[in-house]
């Protein structure tokens, strides 16, 4: 690796850890903040707008099924999801969002919204377009190389 590779892989795990710590900090400081991951369950269910199995679930955001049903047992509790059987297969057991969850969801994406207006709103447009393209750029790529 080149020296501006390393730094440049140092500023992505910097940046990510400042975000996570921010995140789990605003979490403990308010309870009702939800964690990411049950932030991209409740996303995921918002934009399919169906109930889905818990396998479908863990598949569609790459998280391991122990991950996915512990995550979805606890949203359970906290009223944000609810267990919906099958009604072709009455064996089988989908999740879906409750209104609560809806609520929870549009609050969650609010909060990121505004952290990135916040965290973006002293750099120049300019830099910000640069910024939007670089990252649009990588994340094509990655998702690209796990498509295949």
């Amino acid at each position: 690796m080149t020296k501006k590779t390393d730094q440049n892989w140092e500023l992505i795990l910097e940046t990510s850890r400042l975000m996570h710590d921010f995140c789990t900090k605003e979490h403990d400081a308010d309870p009702r903040i939800i964690s990411i991951a049950q932030g991209r369950i409740l996303q995921f269910l918002l934009n399919t707008n169906d109930s889905v199995s818990l396998k479908e679930l863990a598949a569609d955001l790459n998280l391991t099924p122990a991950t996915t049903s512990t995550t979805v047992n606890s949203m359970v509790k906290q009223g944000l999801l609810c267990r919906v059987v099958d009604e072709n297969d009455r064996r089988a057991v989908n999740i879906s969002l409750t209104k609560s969850g809806r609520q929870i969801q549009k609050r969650h994406e609010k909060f990121f919204v505004e952290l990135i207006e916040k965290t973006l709103s002293d750099i120049p447009p300019e830099q910000k377009q640069n910024f939007h393209d670089v990252l649009q750029s990588i994340h094509d790529k990655l998702n690209h190389k796990f498509e295949k």
